[in-house]
């Protein structure tokens, strides 16, 4: 029996992981909007139905209005509700970045990307604040956009560690 060659993972020197879906900067603000949007479409469809009688045709255009205006949002709420249920886990160790996507809403499923130090081109670092991202540009075209926004709100200890293993860094 021959012995495989096995390679060992270099040891994790950083890794962070998204907060729980209350604590992310948008939630709050974002749930407002949704359920204010959601309440109009609502009494937009009861104003409708209401005055469908009196009004017909121009209820009915309301009701059209308010029912595409719904659609899409029921689209962004799925999604949202996507989003809020999946962990990102970024590890960074001496010899790869590993990004984690875990999803748990419908079933669950986990996407790793991992990438040599040795593949990347350079790393777009887009700051604000409150919706902040690292973008990884690989060789072959490929792009990984981490969302840093939701695993902290002071990226410099990742930015540290990426310029220490010599990666360029584009602050856009």
């Amino acid at each position: 029996m021959a012995l495989q060659s096995q390679q060992v993972d270099a040891p994790i020197r950083l890794s962070c992981r998204s907060q729980p879906f209350y604590k992310r900067p948008s939630f709050v603000p974002t749930l407002m909007t949704v359920s204010g949007i959601w309440l109009t479409v609502v009494l937009l469809c009861l104003a409708a139905l209401h005055k469908m009688s009196t009004y017909g045709a121009v209820a009915l255009l309301l009701a059209l209005s308010a029912a595409l205006i719904g659609a899409y949002l029921a689209h962004f709420t799925y999604r949202w509700m996507l989003e809020l249920t999946r962990t990102h886990i970024l590890e960074l160790s001496d010899r790869a970045i590993t990004y984690k996507i875990r999803q748990r809403l419908l079933r669950a499923k986990t996407i790793i990307m991992r990438v040599p130090y040795s593949q990347l081109e350079f790393v777009d670092n887009f700051a604000p604040r409150s919706y902040a991202l690292l973008v990884l540009h690989m060789k072959g075209g490929r792009v990984v956009t981490v969302p840093t926004w939701s695993m902290t709100m002071e990226p410099g200890p990742i930015l540290a560690f990426l310029a220490e293993k010599h990666v360029p860094i584009v602050h856009v």
